[in-house]
């Protein structure tokens, strides 16, 4: 710290120490020699801005990306003078290296939404169960006579289950529709080229009715094993 050193024959004083994160978005073979202020570069170091920086190279038909990344590593040292043994002063970032930056960076945001919807549908399933405990309350007696005049359990349960499976598909297809209206007055902000598959509005309708089915499947089984008599008691 503190020190004077030589970058390119352009003396600099060392104000910090860089320490090298770790990250998805930093390039595969990435190396930091010195981080330097931009006037203090294009005061120092003549360079052109459009083609110094960085050389786009396209591999022959026929030939390899291994064997394209051998041939511009070796043209490189080189042309910097760089001698067997000493460190690329360069790096080389491939199209499959983007990609899996890329996809690395997409893996972790789906996982991230999943965890939030996956705490979202929990949430709603508790709602969906309560309303569903109320209704089963408020409609005792109902219950009762309908079991009184020949009803089985098992019609009993499945009234109560198309009900909250329709409760949360209505909540499905809402959600799905003011998605859709966000979505659209968004692309037209944005000028933005896109469409959603149907095979994802369909299944986000799917999650819905599992979601009512799941969380509906208590209340409605309290409601088959209800005793008719003490069901008709019931004010």
């Amino acid at each position: 710290m503190g020190a004077t050193v030589r970058i390119g024959g352009a003396p600099f004083r060392v104000i910090g120490i860089y320490q090298e994160p770790e990250n998805i978005f930093q390039p595969p073979g990435f190396v930091i020699g010195a981080i330097i202020p931009f006037a203090a570069l294009r005061k120092n170091f003549h360079y052109n801005e459009t083609n110094d920086l960085f050389v786009a190279v396209k591999a022959r038909a026929g030939t390899s990306i291994d064997r394209a990344e051998d041939l511009v590593t070796a043209a490189l040292r080189r042309a910097r003078g760089l001698r067997p043994g000493m460190p690329n002063s360069f790096d080389i970032i491939t199209q499959a290296q983007i990609l899996e930056t890329i996809g690395q960076l997409t893996s972790m945001f789906l996982l991230v939404m999943t965890a939030l919807s996956s705490v979202a549908l929990l949430v709603g399933g508790i709602g969906v169960m309560g309303i569903m405990m109320v209704s089963v309350t408020d409609r005792t007696r109902e219950i009762g006579l309908r079991k009184a005049i020949g009803a089985t359990r098992r019609e009993i349960l499945w009234q109560f289950l198309v009900g909250a499976a329709t409760l949360t598909l209505l909540g499905g297809l809402l959600g799905i529709l003011v998605g859709l209206a966000t979505g659209e007055v968004l692309k037209r902000l944005l000028a933005i080229d896109s469409a959603v598959p149907l095979w994802s509005a369909g299944l986000a309708c799917g999650v819905s009715i599992g979601i009512g089915l799941v969380f509906g499947l208590y209340p409605a089984n309290r409601a088959a094993r209800m005793d008719p008599v003490e069901a008709l008691r019931h004010e």
